[in-house]
C-alpha cells in the first residue's frame, strides 16, 4: 500500500513536500564525489540527515555543511529515537532514549 504523497511503500516523499522550517529529515540525494583514482567526478547516491537553512538544504553531520552540486531528490521524517533497557527492581522496563547527553538541560 502506498501512502498519498509517498514515492514508495517505505515512505520516501518528493522534496517539494519537505518541511522548510529547520526540521531535520532524512534525504535521498545524489552527491558529486571526486574519484581521485580516475580523475573524474561521479554522482553517488547517498542518504543524509539534512535541514533547510538560508534558502538551501544543509547536511547535518558532525559539522553542518553545504555540498556544491548535491541534489536532494526525496525525503522522509527521521525515525523516533531507540528505546533503552532499564532494570527496575528486578524487572525490565523500557524508556525512550534521550537524544541528549546525560545531565544536559535545555
Amino acid at each position: 500500500m502506498t501512502l498519498p504523497g509517498c514515492v514508495d511503500e517505505i515512505g520516501w516523499r518528493p522534496m517539494d513536500t519537505a518541511p522548510r522550517d529547520g526540521t531535520r529529515i532524512l534525504t535521498f540525494n545524489i552527491t558529486p564525489t571526486e574519484d581521485e583514482d580516475h580523475g573524474v567526478t561521479r554522482n553517488v547516491p547517498a542518504i543524509s540527515i539534512a535541514y533547510w537553512c538560508l534558502g538551501g538544504w544543509m547536511e547535518y553531520p558532525a559539522r553542518p555543511r553545504w555540498i556544491q552540486g548535491q541534489r536532494h531528490l526525496y525525503w522522509m521524517p527521521l525515525p523516533p529515537f531507540p528505546e533503552r533497557r532499564v532494570i527496575r527492581e528486578g524487572e525490565l522496563a523500557y524508556e525512550p532514549a534521550s537524544p541528549y547527553p546525560e545531565g544536559f538541560a535545555l
